[in-house]
């Protein structure tokens, strides 16, 4: 099962911060090139509130975003960002960036595979990762 490093953005809450590293999360089925689709943890955080932060207008590779309050029946999916994507309608939420060393293996996450993140911060205890 892949796990992705990630580095989150200085400004995330603590709840997408749970919606990202308590949840073991899928690939639908229904793949796009645009993004891997974890949505079953939707479900999960269906009836909490999930403001609108770090609404970037443009996503790119390797940036994980979380649906906002603002969007529907895809509030708190969570995204892994495959290639250039607007954001200007602020629906999502970017709370991190998958490690440059990481980004690679984005494209082998097939339909329906699991996978997990990795805060990169809590793995170099006592270090400061920068990449």
């Amino acid at each position: 099962m892949p796990q992705l490093f990630i580095k989150f953005l200085p400004n995330v809450n603590l709840l997408e911060k749970q919606i990202i590293l308590d949840n073991l999360h899928f690939n639908r089925g229904d793949i796009n090139s645009y993004a891997i689709r974890s949505t079953f943890v939707k479900l999960k955080y269906k009836n909490d509130s999930i403001p609108k932060n770090n609404t970037l207008h443009e996503l790119n590779k390797g940036m994980v975003t979380i649906g906002n309050q603002n969007f529907g029946q895809y509030k708190a999916e969570v995204n892994i960002v495959k290639q250039f994507m607007d954001n200007s309608d602020e629906l999502k939420n970017v709370v991190a960036r998958v490690v440059d060393s990481n980004t690679e293996f984005i494209d082998f996450i097939k339909p329906w595979d699991k996978f997990q993140f990795i805060d990169v911060d809590d793995f170099y205890v006592g270090e400061k990762y920068d990449g």
